[in-house]
């Protein structure tokens, strides 16, 4: 269970709503986890009191504007802090969660409402939730380490005759979210909540040529905060989208598939094999694209359509369509994978190149994967069934598949794991469901194995601050995700490898890969390609491919790589590496982490994003 959330210091304007202003106060003052109310009151012809220990107003000899919310921040004696609306009324667990959500990462602003730009770079009034670029300040909770930063951005801000009105009158929360993400790094969280609004004459956003005033504003901040490289990022976005459909990997992918000349042959790729394999093959039909634009269609058959979705580079055509050439997709590389000099993501991409005769260049080394707007907008299911929080955690894997049992790590050194970090990684377990999958179940974590589908798991990944797992696919899914806001661009990923593969052909950058490679008699010069570590007697040719290093470790036989070489002290520090480097953070003091399994979850339905 988590402490109790911080206290709250609430900061409101006043102009001309002086009705409003006392009708959120009557009821909001007595909310525990406010524990003081700032007021800027900017009316000189209108005065405002209100007698509450709790309540304290500055009164303004002259109008100066939305910026003195800054100054109410740089007032406040807490650490939490709400900018409020006189238009709005809101209830305490409105607090409750901003408070809880800013606790877990102090780095980001929360707010009711948010925006997000079209797919043409332009300004819209539709509200977006989730992950947004702009967060609107009715009612919005930042951490007053970002007051300094916002001041000090003023003073250097480019100083156009269009600046302090801008900031000062209708502004100031595109200012806010420009200036936060260009210091942190982040995209900000609009969180759906409950909320009452108020009669609100004198609106800003009803003055003439509001909507123009803000899109300009927006261009002056994105200029002024955002690096360059995201600049020429979107650039290249728009041009690539002018044939685009909706869907991408970060929001509208182009639709590549579509634009393929009319002589362009068609491709159906068949695969049988399991999901790993199916995700190094999205990465050579990716690669097959960008070599040749226009001249292939490809369609695929794979047993893991939920891989292919939202997917450019395909297309949807039948196979007995004329002229379709179909392919068997193989990666024969694999059987040189211990002296040869590739990766297993160039396999596809090779056999493809033989088959067709043309030449196909390599260009990023990782799947190929893509997510709609929506998708990456919703909560994870931790948050929305366990901690009601965006909390950070990390996943853990502790079996896999009986076919290949010389992967598994061992389940004993994973709750060592789990034990070392408690109360500061929350951990979640995932895998596979069926006969075919083992996955022994650990104490404090919450428990997800067997409750994610194909799409889930990638989704969850992509919430995940990092994955400890051996060779399997959820470590080819971590190097494939597109970086969260707020955590690093390629996902962390601890591999308990062993002996069993050879690191040159499966580890990725940015991983840490324990592996045992030439460190035993079995493993001298690569991996060793075993199958199981004892015989299961089930029939399958595997139970001949059995691991011949075994050491006996509480009643059982397991693979000697993992219980010498590849110990819960090795994870352990893998793990803290990513934290003292900075990478990834703990829990904040005080939280405590969560064990429960899927029938301990929250039941409350999602509040889907707009």
């Amino acid at each position: 269970m988590k402490t109790p959330p911080p206290k709250v210091s609430l900061l409101l304007l006043s102009w001309k709503r002086s009705e409003n202003l006392k009708r959120i106060l009557d009821l909001q003052a007595h909310f525990p986890i406010l524990d003081e109310i700032l007021i800027f009151h900017n009316n000189p012809g209108q005065a405002f009191t209100y007698q509450h220990p709790k309540v304290q107003v500055i009164s303004s000899t002259c109008d100066f504007g939305l910026r003195t919310r800054w100054v109410l921040g740089h007032l406040a004696r807490n650490e939490c802090l709400v900018f409020q609306d006189d238009d709005i009324l809101l209830e305490e667990p409105v607090f409750q969660r901003f408070a809880a959500e800013l606790a877990g990462n102090a780095e980001r602003a929360y707010s009711l409402q948010g925006r997000n730009l079209t797919g043409k770079q332009r300004y819209t009034f539709k509200d977006s939730y989730g992950e947004v670029e702009m967060v609107l300040t009715r009612a919005t909770c930042i951490h007053r380490k970002a007051i300094p930063i916002l001041i000090a951005a003023e003073h250097e801000f480019p100083k156009s005759a269009d600046y302090y009105p801008s900031v000062g009158q209708q502004g100031e929360d595109i200012f806010l979210s420009y200036c936060l993400t260009g210091a942190f790094g982040q995209r900000h969280l609009a969180i759906k909540l409950p909320h009452k609004n108020l009669r609100s004459t004198h609106a800003i956003s009803s003055r003439p040529g509001h909507w123009k005033k803000r899109a300009a504003f927006i261009r002056i901040c994105r200029e002024a905060f955002l690096p360059p490289a995201e600049e020429i990022s979107l650039a290249e976005f728009e041009k690539l989208t002018q044939h685009a459909s909706s869907e991408t990997e970060l929001g509208n992918a182009p639709a590549l598939a579509q634009t393929a000349s009319a002589t362009a042959e068609k491709l159906r790729l068949v695969s049988k094999l399991s999901p790993g394999d199916i995700l190094m093959l999205t990465a050579a039909v990716r690669d097959l694209h960008l070599s040749h634009p226009g001249k292939f269609r490809t369609a695929v058959e794979t047993p893991c359509p939920a891989l292919w979705e939202n997917n450019p580079y395909v297309s949807d055509f039948a196979a007995d369509e004329p002229d379709v050439r179909t392919i068997e997709c193989h990666y024969p590389i694999i059987h040189e994978s211990n002296e040869g000099p590739y990766h297993f993501i160039h396999g596809y991409r090779l056999d493809l190149e033989a088959q067709l005769g043309v030449k196909i260049r390599a260009t990023k080394f990782r799947g190929d994967i893509h997510f709609r707007v929506d998708e990456l907008a919703w909560m994870s299911m931790v948050h929305e069934h366990f901690t009601g929080w965006d909390s950070p955690f990390w996943l853990i894997c502790t079996g896999g598949k009986k076919d290949y049992t010389a992967k598994w790590w061992i389940p004993e050194f994973a709750q060592e794991v789990v034990d070392h970090f408690r109360d500061r990684i929350q951990f979640v377990q995932f895998g596979g469901v069926g006969e075919n999958h083992h996955h022994p179940p650990l104490s404090g974590v919450i428990n997800l194995a067997g409750q994610t589908d194909l799409r889930m798991l990638m989704r969850l990944i992509y919430h995940a601050s990092g994955v400890v797992c051996p060779v399997t696919f959820a470590m080819h899914l971590a190097a494939a995700t597109p970086g969260k806001p707020g955590l690093p661009p390629r996902k962390p990923c601890v591999v308990t490898a062993g002996g069993r593969e050879p690191s040159t052909f499966t580890a990725y950058t940015n991983h840490i890969y324990l592996h045992a490679n030439g460190q035993l008699p079995c493993c001298p010069s690569g991996g060793c390609w075993k199958s199981r570590t004892v015989a299961l007697e089930d029939g399958d040719p595997k139970d001949r491919q059995l691991c011949v290093n075994r050491v006996d470790f509480n009643g059982r036989k397991v693979q000697r790589c993992m219980h010498d070489l590849v110990t819960a002290a090795d994870v352990i520090r893998a793990i803290e590496r990513y934290h003292v480097g900075g990478a990834l953070r703990y829990f904040p003091d005080g939280f405590e982490t969560v064990e429960a399994s899927w029938s301990d979850r929250i039941t409350t339905q999602r509040v889907s994003p707009a």
